[in-house]
């Protein structure tokens, strides 16, 4: 914008008060006082504008203006890059400064379809290709027809079927047997200890009750003279409650006592017995003791036997309950594997009905983008 050469000259000049600057006596300037004026050349800043104007006009282009309609003709039908994706999505992380290919499903095709023929049916030469127009209706039509019946096909397809709901599944099950015998073993010797201390239902545990009789066997054996004593007394006691027994009965009975009179022998015929069992024993002297030890020894035989007996009637016992325990679970596992098997066959029929549903598909999908 210009502006008169007055108002110019008005605003160059420049009002410059100095009567408050005072030079020091060590920097040699005199003081200045009172004010001065200093004003601008009309004439420099005339030269500046137009060096300032030149340079302007130079850089700037001033070239007529393209006209809109013709730039809307020329730019409205070019696309600039067919593979890149321009529509702000941010769903797909790490790609927002990269361009890539944006894969086009088949209802953003079907739904591009659409809004072409909206705008072929709205457009004025709708006229001159109503043939054309009317096909691509009616193969959209097709297209759509076709999606709803797949779309029907898939959720039928992906419906669960309730009657495979009744099938128990089990899970796969490994026995190891070694546990198993290490237990019966010791439940094996828990019982045998249980029989010989006699007790089933002890208030006390196995070890206090085992060293409760190691200690009273312990006295026991330690006073001998004790243990003959109270022999002697029991064979005592029995004796004369046989006696009194007999007694009783025979003051009833007289049959009895007449029995018991000839029972009894006179001293002299006891000492007679006495001295034939007396050379009885003198001839067998030197073998007796050999047929006592021996008789130990198969008492001793006797009672280590009885006690193997019994410990392997126990290990039948516990054999027998692990035949009835292996026998269902072999009936258990043949039944898991029957399951298996039926689960497997149904899992392959339908892995193959699925993989013939998904290629069908693949081919339907081709033929479409393929049209």
């Amino acid at each position: 914008m210009n502006t008169p050469k007055s108002e110019r000259v008005a605003m160059n000049v420049e009002a410059i008060d100095i009567s408050s600057i005072e030079v020091t006596e060590e920097s040699g300037i005199p003081k200045l006082v009172g004010q001065e004026v200093f004003e601008t050349s009309d004439k420099d800043e005339d030269s500046c504008k137009s060096e300032t104007d030149e340079v302007q006009n130079t850089e700037v282009e001033m070239d007529a203006l393209v006209q809109i309609d013709e730039a809307r003709v020329l730019f409205e039908n070019t696309v600039i890059s067919g593979i890149a994706d321009f529509s702000g999505r941010i769903d797909k992380y790490g790609k927002s400064f990269k361009t890539y290919m944006l894969e086009e499903t088949v209802e953003q095709k079907l739904a591009r379809i659409k809004k072409e023929l909206q705008e072929i049916e709205l457009s004025k030469e709708t006229v001159q290709h109503d043939d054309e127009l009317n096909e691509l209706v009616k193969l959209h039509s097709v297209l759509e027809q076709d999606r709803m019946v797949e779309l029907k096909i898939i959720k039928n397809k992906l419906v669960l079927d309730d009657s495979e709901m009744d099938v128990v599944t089990l899970p796969r099950v490994t026995i190891d047997c070694r546990d198993s015998r290490r237990l019966v073993d010791l439940e094996g010797r828990i019982a045998r200890i249980e029989s010989l201390l006699g007790e089933t239902n002890p208030k006390k545990s196995i070890v206090t009750c085992i060293n409760e009789l190691f200690h009273k066997i312990n006295l026991l054996e330690q006073n001998e003279p004790l243990l003959e004593k109270f022999d002697q007394n029991m064979k005592r006691i029995s004796k004369e409650y046989e006696e009194s027994i007999i007694g009783r009965r025979a003051t009833k009975d007289p049959s009895l006592q007449k029995r018991i009179a000839d029972d009894l022998k006179t001293t002299d015929s006891k000492v007679h017995e006495i001295y034939k069992s007396y050379n009885l024993l003198k001839r067998y002297s030197g073998v007796l003791p050999h047929i006592i030890t021996r008789m130990k020894s198969l008492n001793d035989l006797h009672r280590e036997v009885q006690d193997t007996s019994g410990m392997l009637q126990s290990f039948d016992q516990c054999i027998s309950r692990l035949q009835t325990q292996t026998e269902k679970w072999e009936q258990l596992l043949d039944q898991l594997n029957k399951k298996l098997d039926q689960q497997e066959e149904n899992f392959e029929k339908n892995k193959k009905s699925i993989q013939t549903w998904v290629e069908s598909l693949e081919m339907k999908l081709n033929h479409h983008s393929s049209l």
